[in-house]
């Protein structure tokens, strides 16, 4: 989801490249591919998730102390813990679907992750530097007239 928004947003303003060693404008890459203000949450949710987990349900093992071989291992559980896990399963749902149904801006074809469609789309005109700010849309009348029939957009360096 944070690739598809990132991607649209070449429609709406120039912007640079995110890439693994950036040179000129060009911005460094995120921890994992997502965003910090997405994946920061993200991991502290999914610890305390599985710590909720971790108090549901539990191994227990129990001595009597009047008997020296009457040891029980069994599984324990808290209703407590369950119930906090149910909770946070259900926030974590909601905010699935909320995250999943933003709409994303129009302009520019949605690739996902499909390195051959990424490809396809970055044929940007001569002169085009990949250092500058960036911005997605119809190139330039010289451009198009020579590729009329095809309506190119494409990737160029606003002025």
């Amino acid at each position: 989801m944070s690739l598809a928004v990132e991607w649209s947003s070449y429609t709406q303003l120039p912007r640079t490249l995110r890439v693994s060693h950036g040179k000129g404008e060009q911005r460094s890459t995120y921890f994992l591919q997502i965003p910090y203000r997405l994946g920061i949450p993200v991991t502290i949710f999914s610890m305390v998730l599985h710590w909720l987990i971790s108090q549901s349900i539990f191994l227990a093992k129990i001595d009597d102390a009047h008997m020296e071989l009457n040891r029980i291992s069994t599984c324990g559980y808290s209703i407590v813990g369950i119930f906090a896990t149910l909770i946070a399963g259900v926030i974590l749902a909601v905010f699935t679907i909320i995250l999943g149904s933003r709409t994303l801006p129009t302009g520019i074809p949605l690739v996902g992750s499909c390195s051959l469609a990424i490809a396809a789309a970055c044929h940007a005109p001569v002169g085009t530097s990949e250092l500058r700010p960036l911005r997605w849309g119809p190139l330039s009348l010289k451009e198009r007239e020579k590729h009329e029939k095809v309506g190119l957009n494409g990737f160029y360096n606003p002025l």
